[in-house]
């Protein structure tokens, strides 16, 4: 009787030969090795090897800070308020905190524009928006844009956020990268130590300082730019508060880290315990307390990847942004509602934003073991990755001057337009599929109500006189000017008023404004047009599929033709399928005679029937003829179908977006 000699040890070069044995000849490289548009490789396997070498990632709540701030407990579940009207807003921050949210992310529109976020053109704005919020200890995080100023001076004179921990969101670096236009201007940074010596000052654990990448990410930075970025931007808010007179380590305790992660869950949790990484050296280089050096990060949506069309898939990606950034170590998450691309959120994608925390936090436990992911070697062997790629970045960033240099010369947008480029060729062609929009399309999802932003009332006016000249920033003397300036209840002067004073004294500072690319636009852009013709007509566009032979041969590449043309918005009716080129050419006219036809079936039915078919819808009257399946280009030997046989040919691989387009075009132009 046999006897068990206990498990057999596979070393890593036998278990490769066992796997290229299984590739049958295929390139172990380019069949199971990943490369981001980083240039970052994901191995399919990785061991301690993979590790040897790597400095100890510590303990969660100590020095280096890869494994988080948090010594324990969980993170802050912070959703955000984008709502205009302000009694809607006030009910919405009220339902948030009492139905189980730690804080509100408020965006806020000071300038009154008509723009994302809470019209607060007025401190007795604020007022009517955070009167009554009765919990104690909540987090109020801010975006303001441009007008941190006026809004710090504002919460200043009214008082409201007393007994709450606030975040004021001062980013001008974010501001100048989105607009293209650097609140303040050449004095943006003393503002910026102003308001944060004015926050250390009067505000018991506040923060000033918002480091937030989303607009670069949004525009189609890497993880290593966005990263880079990030540290770049913060070296530049610690040298302008140091400058106003805070300490190194009071600085440091202004500034929050607000990072978009989106469902690539792994590349989240590594890029978050990178950014801590390489912060906690910044902080240790420039003389901070070992305790100082724990970056605040607050894990914010990845607008980018959100889809307007099969919005409920962005449930999922939700989700996945919120176990990235728990597992990441995040001290605050927010969660978008999965309706927030269509325009105004619903009751009900709030309500499933915030549950998504809730149950991740309180029924998976998420928060019960810090930092799972620490040990992973993928995990750590990113981490350590991102980290060096990162730092070279940040280091030429610095040598340019640091982050408002480099993008007034327009460096950084060109790093970001390479990455941009790249994973839009990926997603064009389907390497990056984005579910329910370039895969698994439903021409027939139910529709969404969406909401649009009602138009904004007129802007008030400030008064004509008893408006100061205001002080140069420095030490919170100028937050403190527009404070009292604001605690005149007489005298109602729009925030935005702030702002403009207190840049006129300042030179102007612009540069190239970022552009905003969802991964989802160019087939969402298509989508949008067949639902307009959809309305207008009764129905979309739509193409005949050719069904070549037995359902057994043509059902694969009907079905894949059928979804392709899908997410461009085009619909396809297929044929019955036969043998006989002359009987497909009957069925195709008495169906409609479709501007587009699309051949489907099997190689072997291309190469015996293929020409004969083409042959007889061309002699029936159709004008343009594609193939579901790569055609034999010119000098091959007979696989398919001749590629001069036909005017396209759609397959794995190639590019969708182009194909779509063509075939918009083909049906605008009836055939021709």
């Amino acid at each position: 009787m046999p006897t068990s000699t206990g498990p057999m040890q596979v070393d890593l070069a036998t278990w490769r030969r066992l796997v290229e044995r299984d590739l049958r000849g295929r390139d172990f490289e380019s069949v199971l090795v990943r490369r981001d548009v980083d240039g970052l490789e994901t191995q399919p396997l990785y061991t301690e090897d993979d590790v040897a070498g790597l400095a100890p990632a510590g303990l969660p709540g100590h020095a280096p800070w890869t494994r988080g701030r948090r010594p324990r407990g969980r993170w802050r579940i912070v959703q955000q308020v984008l709502e205009p009207e302000l009694a809607a807003a006030r009910d919405q921050v009220r339902d948030e905190l009492e139905h189980g949210a730690d804080g509100v992310l408020l965006s806020l529109d000071i300038a009154g524009r008509g723009y994302a976020g809470v019209r607060t053109p007025l401190a007795a704005s604020l007022r009517q928006l955070l009167g009554g919020v009765e919990r104690r200890g909540a987090l109020l995080a801010f975006d303001a844009g441009a007008h941190f100023l006026s809004l710090a001076g504002a919460i200043a004179a009214t008082g409201v956020a007393a007994g709450c921990t606030v975040h004021l969101g001062a980013d001008p670096v974010g501001v100048l990268a989105a607009t293209g236009w650097l609140p303040g201007g050449s004095r943006a940074m003393g503002w910026l130590g102003d308001v944060a010596v004015w926050c250390h000052d009067r505000l018991p654990g506040g923060r000033a300082v918002a480091v937030d990448t989303s607009p670069y990410h949004l525009a189609g930075a890497s993880d290593t730019d966005d990263l880079a970025i990030a540290l770049a931007t913060g070296v530049t808010c610690l040298r302008a508060l140091t400058d106003a007179g805070l300490s190194i380590d009071e600085s440091l305790d202004q500034i929050v880290f607000r990072v978009p992660v989106d469902p690539m869950m792994l590349g989240g949790i590594a890029r978050i315990r990178a950014l801590r990484l390489c912060w906690g050296r910044i902080a240790a280089a420039s003389g901070a307390r070992p305790s100082s050096g724990g970056a605040w990060v607050h894990a914010v949506p990845a607008r980018r990847v959100l889809t307007a069309v099969d919005p409920w898939g962005n449930l999922l990606r939700g989700t996945a942004m919120c176990f990235a950034g728990a597992c990441g170590g995040a001290d605050a998450v927010t969660v978008a509602p999965f309706d927030g691309a269509r325009g105004l959120s619903s009751d009900a994608g709030r309500r499933l934003a915030r549950n998504t925390q809730l149950v991740l936090a309180w029924e998976s436990h998420l928060d019960r073991t810090l930092d799972p992911a620490g040990g992973s070697a993928f995990i750590e062997a990113r981490t350590d990755q991102l980290c060096r790629r990162a730092w070279d970045r940040f280091q030429q960033i610095e040598a340019a001057g640091g982050i408002i240099p480099a993008l007034e010369s327009g460096r950084v947008q060109d790093w970001i337009d390479q990455a941009a480029a790249e994973r839009a060729r990926r997603v064009a062609t389907r390497r990056w599929p984005i579910t329910g929009v370039s895969e698994f399309p439903n021409l027939d999802e139910p529709r969404l109500e969406e909401r649009a932003a009602p138009p904004p009332p007129p802007a008030p006016q400030a008064p004509e006189l008893g408006l100061p000249t205001l002080p140069d920033p420095g030490a919170g003397v100028l937050t403190t000017a527009i404070a009292n300036r604001l605690a005149d209840p007489g005298a109602p002067v729009p925030l935005a008023t702030f702002t403009e004073l207190a840049e006129l004294p300042a030179a102007a500072v612009s540069a190239e404004a970022l552009e905003q690319r969802p991964l989802a636009r160019g087939f969402e852009e298509l989508r949008a047009r067949s639902d307009a013709l959809l309305a207008l007509t009764g129905a979309r566009p739509s193409a005949w599929l050719a069904a070549i032979g037995p359902l057994a041969d043509f059902q694969a590449r009907a079905t894949f033709a059928t979804h392709l043309l899908a997410a461009g918005g085009v619909a396809s009716r297929v044929g019955r399928g036969g043998e006989d080129p002359a009987a497909i050419a009957e069925e195709w006219r008495e169906h409609g005679a479709a501007a587009l036809v699309v051949l489907c079936g099997s190689d072997a039915g291309y190469r015996e029937r293929g020409a004969e078919v083409v042959a007889a819808l061309r002699r029936a009257g159709a004008g343009c003829i594609w193939l579901a399946g790569r055609a034999d280009p010119p000098g091959a030997p007979p696989h398919t179908l001749p590629a001069d046989l036909v005017d396209g040919q759609i397959h794995q691989g190639c590019d969708v977006l182009e194909a779509l387009h063509r075939a918009w075009s083909v049906l605008a132009d009836g055939g021709r």
